[in-house]
């Protein structure tokens, strides 16, 4: 589970270095690209059941709703990729590029989307990762104090993606602006991060909305 946790963590970190094209370079952009895709397959070699038992069993609302953000997660890592790789300059400059501005809007809005995508999937996995704080034996005040911190937290992130004009970024029509270079990295940052937590506990109320519906009765 630990070992779970940490590739997951490593894969969140890269997302957030990967977003700040600007600060990083295309070089080091590049980079973190190739080994988040890598990550991204370990992860679902790791937890390979879960395609064993996508025909199996039943789907209640939860099932569905985990379905389907996977799904969109999947092809939102393969088309970033596919065009990632289109547009490279450094890593493939072998393979012949295309699509030019077209395939750039199609990399940084899709791109946009994973970041939408990826906090939800965890907060999606909310009852597990709590289970894990209590498995650890976290004190209540401790758990007390990481929810206020949480919501605080995703109270900013809602600013932050009005601030950032998110809309616009998952709509195609502003999905260039992402870092400028006349604001503060860490405040950039600082927004990015928020916005995610924001997103998780969006995913973990999905969760929690999708449990407490009532499971349909079987007919007699």
């Amino acid at each position: 589970m630990k070992k779970k946790l940490v590739l997951d963590a490593v894969m969140v970190v890269l997302l957030f270095v990967a977003i700040a094209y600007v600060a990083t370079g295309n070089f080091l952009h590049e980079c973190v690209g190739v080994l988040a895709v890598v990550l991204f397959v370990a992860h679902n070699v790791v937890n390979r059941w879960w395609h064993r038992a996508i025909f199996s069993g039943k789907y209640a609302t939860l099932r569905i709703v985990s379905l389907v953000a996977n799904v969109a997660l999947a092809l939102a890592v393969v088309i970033v990729a596919a065009t990632g790789v289109m547009l490279s300059r450094d890593l493939f400059p072998f393979v012949p590029s295309g699509g030019g501005l077209t395939a750039r809007e199609i990399h940084t809005t899709v791109a946009n989307w994973l970041f939408v995508l990826v906090p939800v999937h965890i907060g999606l996995h909310a009852k597990m990762l709590l289970g894990f704080f209590r498995a650890n034996r976290l004190s209540k005040p401790c758990s007390i104090a990481i929810v206020v911190a949480a919501s605080v937290v995703g109270v900013w992130g809602i600013y932050s993606f009005v601030r950032r004009d998110f809309v616009g970024k998952l709509s195609a029509e502003n999905s260039f602006d992402m870092f400028a270079l006349s604001e503060p990295a860490w405040r950039f940052f600082l927004d990015y991060f928020c916005l995610a937590v924001a997103l998780v506990l969006v995913g973990a109320i999905l969760q929690k909305a999708a449990l407490s519906l009532p499971k349909k009765r079987p007919q007699q």
